[in-house]
C-alpha cells in the first residue's frame, strides 16, 4: 500500500538490496562467479575440508550407512560372477573403507569378487585417499578414477552397485517459484560492496576472459561476493525435468529448489546399473514443499556451496521411468534422508522391506535414542550411567568412529580415564585413520600419562593431517611446554592464533601461553638466584 506521498514500502525495503557493485550480468544461479569460485576450491583442498569439518562427512561416513549399504548390496548381487561397484564423489574415502570392512567381514565371498570403484571429481581429493592410506587395506578389490558427477558419464549396463553420499547436492539447481503452472527462475549476479568496490573491474574483466589462472587470483575475494537476485518468468519446457515441478500449489506461490543436476545424475545412474542393480543416495534436504517465506537456498561449508535436495521432486520424476523403481520409506526423520533406485520394470516388494526396515523413522529413532541420552547424562555429570548408554550406542553402530571419538573425548575431559581414552581411540582410528579427533584425544590422553614421546608421535600426525586447525597447535604448544620446549611452545601457540580467524580458542591459546610465560620466569628467576648465589662458605675464616 503507497503512502499519501507516493513512496511504496517494497522499493523502501529493497533499497538496502540494490547496493553493491555487479561484476557480472543477470543469469543462473549455478553459473555466477559465487558459485563457481566455490566449485573450483576443491581443485586444491584435499582432505582438508572433511578434516576440518568445514563439510560435515561424519553423517554420511560414520558407518552406519556402509553398513547399510552391504544388506542392500547383499540383497541384490548376482549369486555368482565379478561384481563392480562405483562411488561417485568419494571424498574422504572413509565410506568405501567401512563398506569394503564390512563386506569383507560378512560376506568374504562376494568381497573377492567384488571390485569398488573410487571416483571424485577432484584429483587433489584422490590423491589426499592415497597418501594417507584410506583405502590401502582393500588395495586388491580398488579401482580409482576422476569423474565429475556433472559433466562426465558413468557408463551404461556396467555396475551392479552406486554410491552417491553427500554428492547429489552439489550438482547444477535451479531456484524457482511456482504457482500452480506458472514459473518463475530466479536469476542472480555476483556483486561487491562498497569495502571491495575497487576490485570490480578487474575482476569484471577476469569473468570475461574465462581464463582459471586468472580467476585464482580472485579466490580470496569470493567468500564476501554477495549475490543480487531477480525472478523472471520462464516456461515448464524450458527446464530440464520440467515434467516433474508440481502443477498444483494450491494457489500459493511456493519457493521450489529445482534439482535437475541430482535428476541427471540418477538417471545416467538408472542406464549406469545392470539389471537388478541398485543406486544408493543419501544427502540433505527436504521432503515437503517449502513454506512460502522460508527458502533454504545455499548450504555453505568452507568455500564450497551445495543446495538442500528435494526429495519430492525426485518421487515425481522416478514415477516416469518404466525401467527403475525408487525405494523410499514410509515415515523419515532427521535430516539425512536415502533413496535407493533398482534397475527393473515393476518393484521389488522385499527390498522395500529392506529399504523401510534400515533407512525408516523407527530404526533412526532407536539407532540414536542411546546417544542423545549418553549426552544429555554425560552434560548432567551422571558420567557413569552415561557410559553405559555410550555401550549401548555402539553395540548399535560398532563402526562409528564419530562416537568413538565423543567417548574418548567424555574419559579424557571429564572424567579423566586417560588409559580408556586412548584405548577408545585406537578402535577409532581402526574405523578411520584420518580422524583429526581421535588423533588429537589420543595425544592429549598420552601426555597426560606422562607417555611424552608416543603423544608427539600422535599430534606429530595430527599435524599433518589438519595444520590449520587452532586446536592442533594448542595441542602441541602443551606438549612443548611439558617436555620444557617454551620457545617451541610459544611459536605453536602463534601458529594457533594465526589459524584462528574466528578468535574461537583464543582464550584456551593464550591461558597455556600464560601457563609457559610463567614457566619461562621461574625458570629465569631459579638462574638469576643461582648466579647471585653461586658461592657457599661452609666455614668462616680463623
Amino acid at each position: 500500500m503507497k503512502d499519501a506521498g507516493g513512496s511504496d514500502p517494497d522499493l523502501i525495503l529493497a533499497q538496502g538490496a540494490a547496493r553493491g557493485v555487479a561484476v557480472e550480468d543477470f543469469g543462473l544461479v549455478w553459473n555466477t562467479a559465487r558459485l563457481k569460485f566455490a566449485r573450483s576450491s576443491w581443485g586444491r583442498t584435499g582432505l582438508e575440508p572433511f578434516l576440518t569439518n568445514d563439510v560435515p562427512y561424519t553423517g554420511t561416513s560414520s558407518g552406519r550407512l556402509s553398513e547399510d549399504a552391504v544388506d542392500v548390496f547383499l540383497s541384490t548381487a548376482a549369486p555368482d560372477g565379478p561384481l563392480r561397484i562405483l562411488e561417485l564423489g568419494a571424498g574422504s574415502g572413509i565410506f568405501a573403507k567401512l563398506f569394503l570392512d564390512c563386506l569383507r567381514d560378512r560376506a568374504p565371498d562376494v568381497y573377492a569378487r567384488t571390485t569398488y570403484l573410487v571416483t571424485d571429481g577432484s584429483e587433489s581429493v584422490l590423491a589426499a585417499q592415497a597418501l594417507h592410506g584410506v583405502l590401502d587395506a582393500h588395495r586388491e578389490r580398488i579401482e580409482s578414477r576422476v569423474l565429475d558427477g556433472a559433466t562426465d558419464g558413468v557408463g551404461e549396463a556396467e555396475f551392479d552397485a552406486i554410491f552417491g553420499t553427500y554428492i547429489l547436492d552439489s550438482l547444477p539447481f535451479d531456484l524457482l517459484a511456482v504457482k500452480d503452472r506458472f514459473v518463475w527462475r530466479k536469476e542472480a549476479r555476483s556483486i561487491v560492496d562498497e569495502a571491495d568496490v575497487q576490485a570490480a573491474e578487474p575482476l569484471r574483466a577476469a569473468l570475461r576472459e574465462g581464463v582459471a589462472e586468472r580467476l585464482r587470483d580472485w579466490e580470496w575475494l569470493a567468500p564476501r561476493l554477495g549475490l543480487q537476485t531477480r525472478h523472471v518468468p520462464i516456461e515448464r519446457d524450458q527446464l530440464e525435468f520440467g515434467e516433474s515441478l508440481p502443477i498444483d500449489t494450491g494457489e500459493r506461490t511456493i519457493p521450489y529448489v529445482h534439482c535437475h543436476g541430482a535428476l541427471a545424475c540418477l538417471d545416467a545412474c538408472r542406464m549406469a546399473l545392470r539389471e537388478g542393480g541398485v543406486a544408493i543416495f543419501s544427502d540433505y534436504g527436504h521432503l515437503e514443499f517449502l513454506p512460502r517465506f522460508q527458502f533454504l537456498e545455499f548450504q555453505a561449508y568452507g568455500d564450497s556451496i551445495a543446495v538442500g535436495l528435494n526429495f519430492s521432486q525426485f518421487s515425481a520424476a522416478a514415477k516416469n521411468w518404466s525401467d527403475a523403481v525408487l525405494y523410499e520409506p514410509v515415515e523419515e526423520d532427521g535430516n539425512l534422508f536415502t533413496r535407493v533406485l533398482q534397475r527393473r520394470t515393476s518393484p521389488n516388494t522385499a527390498l522395500q522391506e529392506l529399504v523401510e526396515r534400515i533407512y525408516g523413522a523407527e530404526t533412526y529413532r532407536a539407532q540414536n535414542e542411546p546417544l542423545e541420552r549418553a549426552r544429555e547424562l554425560a552434560k548432567s555429570r551422571y558420567f557413569e550411567a552415561a557410559r553405559a548408554n555410550y555401550r549401548e550406542a555402539l553395540a548399535i553402530q560398532p563402526r562409528n568412529w564419530a562416537i568413538m571419538d565423543e567417548v574418548a573425548s567424555v574419559f579424557l575431559m571429564m572424567t579423566e580415564d586417560y588409559a580408556a581414552a586412548i584405548e577408545m581411540t585406537d578402535l577409532g582410528l581402526a574405523q578411520n585413520p584420518v580422524a583429526p579427533g581421535l588423533w588429537r584425544a589420543r595425544g592429549e590422553a598420552l601426555l597426560a600419562l606422562g607417555r611424552n614421546a608416543e603423544a608427539r608421535t600422535a599430534l606429530e600426525h595430527l599435524k599433518a593431517l589438519v595444520p590449520s586447525l587452532p586446536s592442533t597447535w594448542r595441542a602441541l604448544a602443551e606438549l612443548e611446554h611439558s617436555d620444557g620446549n617454551h620457545v617451541a611452545a610459544l611459536n605453536a601457540i602463534a601458529m594457533g592464533l594465526g589459524f584462528d580467524k574466528a578468535c574461537e580458542e583464543q582464550e584456551e591459546l593464550l591461558q597455556v601461553q600464560q601457563r609457559v610465560l610463567t614457566a619461562m620466569a621461574a625458570r629465569e628467576h631459579q638462574n638469576l638466584m643461582a648466579r647471585a648465589n653461586q658461592v657457599r662458605a661452609l666455614d668462616g675464616l680463623p
